[in-house]
């Protein structure tokens, strides 16, 4: 097996040493406690490895207990003072968006020094086109995940039983004969450890301590509770945006989970919550209130949207969305940990898996039927349903969706431990754990990883 560290995202940190240096501001975002700042760290450990001089890394954390930066003239002073008269500078500053006004700020540190500026965030505000890098389209924006599900192999140190290289590109690992070694010396097939992944999810600092059910609920706890305070009401507060009803954002999060695979809007989830009387609420809450508490989420990076195309017409709609949730981890702390569904998590973790590789995604309509994922790659399209079994009515209908596809476009179903095969009219069963192991997909573009 190769060699890995399951504390450095080496996916990540290869991205931030290649972008060094290239004239652009660089914005790495992502769900609070998925590795943004222990990255950091280590960027900043690598660029020490390079040759650049410790007390030309500056690293700011605007959450640190004592950095007190209200205004942008007061982090200007800050920066420029830890600067000093050093030349060429890499500032590194973490969750900056809390400071008021931080666009300004940002601004002129970046017309003023001579500096290779990093910014992390929790949040999406950080994409503010009052941010000028943003709006002349000069950011690298890096979005972190929790781990895949290689990454969640040798993060709990499943010891496969043969050597097994990650990512798989170029060839193909046949997973029947192989086991995977646990901490505990059993043996465990690809798909129990599938479901392991579901389970505990991917976030980095849940580990085999927190192999009970108590334990894990205090992390996740403590990540939900975090999630919605500070990158949600406090940050929504302070930007001006009223969201302010913690009961009406839970009962939001909750429907959007349930939803995970289905269309929904503003106007069904209001339907919803009257038809489900959540919270004892004695009216309706406004269509626009539930589109800004969606939205929010979205923000948070707790959900992802993905929004609909039309195939036939070539073009994207405004209506009827799908959304997914960034961690099965945290669904199973929300929903209960015999409360899964079991289409919706494969669904959920192929969406993913694709936004890891790069691709634009979109849930695509033929007609009548539905194509889960619309990927634009280099050569056009490739379409691509999640099916759990394909012998059964979904299954059934996911293939017929495909076949309603009259351009010459790659055409996949990925199944729960399917067959790699063509069936008929040019589709391609793939494996759906191969995939999310780092499998090519047929037709796809291999400039991941």
């Amino acid at each position: 097996m190769n060699e890995f560290n399951p504390d450095v995202r080496t996916f990540y940190l290869s991205q931030l040493l290649d972008k060094k240096d290239n004239g652009n501001v660089k914005i790495i975002t992502g769900l609070r406690r998925t590795g943004k700042s222990i990255l950091i760290k280590q960027f900043a450990k690598a660029l020490e490895q390079e040759g650049v001089a410790q007390e030309n890394i500056i690293r700011v954390d605007f959450e640190a207990t004592g950095v007190r930066c209200y205004t942008s003239e007061e982090t200007v002073t800050l920066i420029k003072r830890l600067c000093g008269s050093r030349k060429h500078v890499y500032l590194l500053l973490d969750e900056v968006s809390r400071v008021n006004d931080w666009e300004t700020a940002i601004n002129t540190v970046v017309d003023t020094m001579d500096a290779d500026i990093y910014l992390i965030a929790s949040n999406a505000g950080i994409l503010s086109k009052k941010f000028r890098p943003n709006e002349e389209g000069t950011t690298d924006v890096i979005n972190v995940l929790p781990f895949s599900m290689p990454e969640f192999i040798k993060r709990h140190e499943y010891v496969p039983s043969e050597e097994v290289y990650f990512p798989q590109k170029d060839h193909r690992v046949d997973y029947s004969g192989i086991s995977f070694r646990g901490k505990d010396n059993i043996n465990y097939s690809l798909e129990e450890v599938y479901y392991q992944y579901v389970r505990y999810g991917g976030m980095p600092v849940v580990s085999e301590q927190y192999s009970d059910n108590d334990r894990l609920r205090i992390l996740f706890d403590a990540i939900y509770s975090n999630v919605v305070v500070r990158d949600i009401l406090e940050y929504e507060k302070r930007n001006g945006r009223m969201i302010t009803d913690p009961l009406l954002l839970t009962d939001v999060i909750s429907i959007m989970i349930r939803s995970i695979g289905s269309h929904i809007s503003a106007t069904s989830v209001g339907n919803q919550l009257m038809t489900e009387k959540k919270a004892s609420r004695a009216f309706k809450p406004a269509t626009r209130t539930i589109e800004t508490y969606m939205q929010a989420l979205v923000e948070s990076y707790m959900f992802s949207k993905v929004s609909r195309y039309d195939i036939r017409n070539n073009v994207v709609l405004k209506t009827l969305d799908k959304y997914y949730l960034v961690d099965t981890g945290l669904y199973n702390y929300l929903m209960g940990m015999n409360n899964q569904n079991r289409p919706a998590m494969l669904e959920n973790l192929i969406y993913y898996e694709l936004i890891r590789r790069g691709y634009t995604v979109y849930n695509g309509k033929i007609d009548r039927d539905e194509i889960d994922f619309v990927l634009q790659t280099s050569e056009g399209r490739v379409y691509v349903q999640s099916c759990y079994d394909l012998a059964d009515d979904t299954g059934r209908k996911a293939v017929r969706a495909l076949r309603r596809i009259r351009d010459s476009y790659p055409k996949i179903v990925a199944v729960f431990n399917g067959e790699n095969r063509v069936l008929y009219d040019g589709i391609r069963e793939v494996n759906a754990l191969e995939l999310l192991m780092g499998a090519d997909l047929p037709g796809g573009d291999r400039n991941y990883r």
